[in-house]
């Protein structure tokens, strides 16, 4: 049986859809998974996402079958990697997009005889599209395509190594990673830098993202959730959060023991079906912070201190008794046991 010409792995629909539209010969595969949020383990692939549908579904992302469904269909995917010539992987410079690259690289190398290719952003440093690879026109797709690059044994290493860092239970070994010379992937130390903001702040508790939310919305009377994450976005050096991510971390700061913000719907906003999706809630549902989210947000309470924490980082879970938390002085983690 002939190989099919190129394998394209990318990070969302979004994207394949506008390879489609470029006219990229071969199949396409999203990965679509927010790693810097939740579980991962240094188990195979199969482990790992189980694990990953069970904390989603938890969440309200849906049912574990149809989640897990979703990342087993994936995965049977990329195990039929064998069919094809080359895999080119397609993912830009934020911290959700090279979190998946170097997964897709741990995961690929188990397969040598396969041509890995990567698509180098940096051929368009100068434009503001650069920050996201799904704002890109069809010429820039093309563009590009034609410059890939052969991943090279050094790449590779770097990636594997990130990965299984990145997976560990322990975040030092993340730590030290970051001494090492990337200058090959150019854009993955600032993803774990930036990964590391998301630890809560040894000055209030909050996590980078959690900081800004509240920063945003303490500068109006009200605001929309729509209009709070355009300026959470605006923040970000490398915007990475989606909209139901960002839902996600709203209700961690309302719908807790002492909640940092309110949420409430607006009294004549209508939406169309029963089934309330993010689109219709985000333009209608309105935030402002509480006495207890100022006070926070001015490091006169510890968030910690009166909400406590469960929550994965990686292969890091925090909770009590292992609570890691980000030094923006220092720009280092350090373990406070509570």
């Amino acid at each position: 049986m002939s190989k099919i010409t190129a394998f394209h792995i990318t990070n969302d629909e979004q994207t394949v859809g506008l390879l489609r539209k470029a006219g990229m010969k071969g199949l396409y595969l999203a990965w679509k998974d927010p790693l810097y949020e939740g579980p991962v383990s240094k188990d195979n692939l199969e482990l790992r996402t189980s694990s990953r549908a069970d904390y989603f579904s938890q969440q309200g992302w849906g049912d574990k079958q149809s989640l897990l469904a979703h990342f087993q269909g994936r995965n049977s995917q990329l195990q039929q990697i064998s069919r094809y010539k080359k895999v080119s992987l397609w993912f830009d410079r934020n911290m959700y997009n090279q979190l998946q690259l170097i997964e897709l690289l741990d995961c690929l190398s188990q397969s040598p005889d396969i041509p890995l290719f990567m698509i180098d952003v940096s051929t368009i440093a100068h434009r503001e599209n650069l920050l996201n690879l799904e704002k890109l026109s069809v010429a820039d797709i093309k563009s590009l395509y034609h410059d890939e690059t052969e991943i090279t044994v050094n790449q590779l290493s770097i990636a594997i190594d990130a990965w299984r860092c990145f997976a560990a239970p322990d975040p030092r070994s993340l730590l030290q990673f970051r001494r090492q010379d990337m200058s090959t992937m150019p854009f993955l130390f600032d993803a774990i830098k930036r990964l590391q903001q998301q630890y809560p702040s040894i000055l209030n508790g909050l996590s980078r993202t959690q900081r800004q939310i509240l920063d945003v919305v303490d500068g109006y009377p009200e605001i929309s959730v729509q209009n709070a994450f355009e300026k959470v976005q605006a923040m970000e050096e490398s915007p990475f959060l989606s909209g139901a991510m960002f839902w996600m971390v709203l209700k961690e700061l309302s719908r807790c023991e002492v909640p940092a913000l309110e949420i409430w719907k607006q009294e004549d906003a209508k939406i169309s079906s029963s089934k309330q999706n993010l689109e219709e809630l985000f333009p209608i549902c309105c935030l402002k912070i509480t006495a207890t989210g100022k006070k926070v947000l001015r490091y006169h309470l510890d968030w910690l201190q009166i909400n406590g924490i469960n929550r994965w980082i990686g292969g890091v879970h925090l909770q009590d008794g292992n609570i890691w938390r980000y030094d923006p002085k220092r720009r280092q983690l350090v373990n406070t046991f509570a």
